[in-house]
């Protein structure tokens, strides 16, 4: 598969992620409560399920810590065209771009090409995964 498509994806679920990290914390929290007051198996359940929500909580945090990492190694065009297509991709997104680094729609697009495959490369390490 080609690393630029995994790319894509970890771009697009970027902002998901972001807020799957609020609702993990609630429900960690809310588990929290029910632990301290219930007792034996329903306790040692509530446990068991607290400990699968903070992996996943881990795990969670450590794919966005690599995206951001990633995109620290952009350029600020890079970056903004990558998140204008990808991350935050808004109704009118290639004029607003356009506007702000001063390209056209094959240049913003031409830019996109090149800012993702930077991205892939320094996730991905290599073109195919």
């Amino acid at each position: 598969m080609d690393c630029r498509e995994e790319a894509k994806k970890e771009l697009k679920a970027y902002k998901l992620k972001k807020l799957s990290i609020i609702s993990l914390e609630r429900q960690i929290r809310e588990l929290d409560g029910w632990i301290e007051l219930s007792t034996g198996e329903v306790q040692e359940s509530y446990l068991q399920r607290r400990q699968r929500m903070e992996a996943q909580l881990l795990a969670v945090r450590n794919q966005l810590d690599n995206v951001e990492y990633c995109m620290s190694t952009l350029n600020n065009a890079e970056k903004t065209v990558l998140d204008g297509f990808f991350v935050d991709r808004r109704k009118g997104h290639l004029d607003i771009m356009g506007e702000k680094l001063r390209l056209g729609h094959a240049g913003l697009y031409k830019l996109r090409d090149r800012a993702l495959l930077k991205f892939a490369m320094v996730m991905f390490g290599g073109e195919e995964i």
